[in-house]
Formats: C-alpha cells, sequence, structure tokens
C-alpha cells in the first residue's frame, strides 16, 4: 500500500492530483488488457468473461462492500462503456460536506479535508488491489464446466372421453 503523509499537505495534493481518474473521479482502470496478468490468467480471464452464465463478481467485490462500510455514503461503482473501471461514487449526500467534487484543484482544501479524502483514495486503491488479488484467486481455484440442465416445461394436451 502506498505510504502518504497526512501531516503534509504537498505530499496529499501531489498524490490526489497523480491519481488516476476518469469522467472527474478517482478511478482504476480494470479493463483486462490492463490487469497484471500473465498469458495463462488473461486467457482464463477472457474465458470466463465469456461465459453469459458465469457470475464470479459476488466472489471478489467484498472489498468494495467493506470500503462502503468504512466510507458511509460513498461506494465504489464499475463505470465506463464496458464497466472497464472502478471508481469512487457519492451514493447519497455525506452529513458532512466533504471537498470531493470533483475539484481538479484541493489546494484550497483544509487539512482535515485533504486527510479524509487521501484516506479515502487511498481505501479505495487498497481495495481494488484486493479485487483483483481475489479475481487471481479465483483464475487460479476456479474453472467453468459445461453442464446440460433440463427445465421442465409445462404444456397441454388434449384428452378425450371416448374415441373420435
Amino acid at each position: 500500500m502506498k505510504k502518504i503523509d497526512l501531516r503534509k499537505k504537498t505530499e496529499m495534493l501531489v498524490f490526489l492530483d497523480g491519481h488516476f481518474k476518469y469522467d472527474g473521479a478517482f478511478a482504476k482502470c480494470v479493463k483486462l488488457s490492463h490487469l497484471p496478468l500473465n498469458q495463462e490468467q488473461r486467457a482464463k480471464a477472457w474465458d470466463l468473461i465469456g461465459a453469459p452464465d458465469v457470475d464470479f463478481w459476488p466472489l471478489i467485490s467484498g472489498p468494495l462492500e467493506e470500503f462502503s462500510e468504512a466510507f458511509p455514503g460513498f461506494a465504489i461503482s464499475r463505470i465506463g462503456r464496458s464497466g472497464g473501471y472502478l471508481s469512487i461514487s457519492e451514493v447519497k449526500q455525506p452529513a458532512t460536506q466533504w471537498f470531493f467534487e470533483y475539484q481538479p484543484d484541493y489546494s484550497e482544501a483544509s487539512m482535515g479535508e485533504l486527510r479524509c479524502l487521501t484516506k479515502m483514495v487511498l481505501a479505495f486503491d487498497q481495495a481494488c488491489d484486493a479485487v483483483l488479488e481475489l479475481f487471481k484467486e479465483v483464475l487460479a481455484t476456479c474453472s467453468i464446466e459445461e453442464q446440460t440442465v433440463l427445465l421442465p416445461v409445462k404444456t397441454q394436451r388434449l384428452i378425450c372421453q371416448q374415441a373420435i
């Protein structure tokens, strides 16, 4: 985890200004082509993503839920045309006003506001890293098996009392 001295305004500003953003929100690219995966992991990941009936998201989303619990009113959401980014989003207006409204210049923020925002962005980065590690674990320990599922089908038929 990256270490930022929360007593130094300049260090927090450099971190926040230099952090990747997507549409103005603090974000992390999670497109398969950008993830640090080896060739075997990448091939398996494409198979996993391409399986329409397979939902692996519940296996890896725990850190995102923990983030929301730690920062009430905020969540980590999938954004972008294909959901290729994770970003911090506000889910409701917090009781206290944060200097978070996607300001391009945080230099006017108080030290308290900068600390809160820096802690949240650091926690966001940590949650994204944890999701990646869980995804790699899914790739290493899970496999996709094809199965045939017979579904009961209700039909109607004609029954006559006597032969016609």
